[in-house]
């Protein structure tokens, strides 16, 4: 299996229903067909609203934490099929 390092910061729904930010990386089979993705330092992301700013406006909260906390490894190999979708994060994530 090779696997490319070229690593780019996305946000991941998996479909599990967790959101994980992390640097992102495809990974291939030598037959180059994809198979899942690589995340690296991969944490969760919890978007918890509180009371409403002056303005009237919902304010929110992000908390992040680690994705998988008793692990050693800063990569964590995820299956394809367990990715719904991936985008940019929003720069208040990095």
């Amino acid at each position: 299996m090779r696997r490319n390092f070229d690593l780019t910061v996305k946000l991941v729904l998996l479909k599990s229903g967790e959101d994980i930010i992390a640097d992102v990386n495809e990974m291939y089979t030598e037959e180059q067909k994809l198979i899942g993705y690589l995340f690296k330092k991969p944490c969760s992301v919890k978007l918890r609203s509180f009371s409403p700013e002056s303005d009237g406006k919902n304010g929110y909260q992000i908390g992040l934490s680690s994705w998988i906390p008793l692990t050693q490894d800063d990569i964590v190999p995820v299956p394809l099929e367990w990715v719904v979708t991936m985008v940019n994060p929003i720069e208040r994530l990095f």
